[in-house]
């Protein structure tokens, strides 16, 4: 079941996240789930983040639309986060857990949020959170 994302500017924490300090290494259109890259770190040595459609390396959430590549957390450019309810989604079913969805990204991009609740190959560990409500899910802290 795809979750799906009918207005990107809305997508936005209900509960105080736990925010991953880091700099989007390639900009992001819709808000997504994002994994630390495996090439790469910042001038500083922190971590890079790009938008994933695996568990491997997921990192946390973006809440941001419109994130311009090399961004940070520090500019409030974009936001990585976890360990919160998001609101501004459709397509939630309260209590299902809720994977990165390992669809590839349709471009345009339109609703694609990145989450299912269709188990992935990986199997129930690879869950990332679960549905609260019809609009929102947690994301589990990482």
């Amino acid at each position: 079941m795809p979750i799906t994302i009918p207005n990107r500017n809305l997508v936005k924490p209900t509960t105080t996240p736990r925010r991953i300090p880091a700099q989007v290494k390639t900009g992001v259109v819709n808000p997504c789930p994002l994994a630390v890259s495996t090439t790469g770190a910042t001038g500083t040595g922190g971590p890079l983040m790009e938008p994933t459609v695996t568990r491997v390396g997921f990192a946390g959430y973006n809440v941001r639309p419109d994130v311009p590549e090399g961004a940070s957390a520090d500019d409030e450019a974009y936001a990585c986060v976890s360990g919160c309810i998001l609101d501004g989604f459709a397509g939630v079913s309260p209590g299902l857990d809720i994977f990165v969805d390992p669809t590839a990204r349709p471009d345009p991009i339109g609703t694609f949020s990145g989450l299912t609740h269709t188990i992935p190959a990986a199997g129930a560990p690879a869950r990332i959170g679960f549905g609260i409500s019809t609009t929102k899910v947690y994301i589990l802290a990482v």
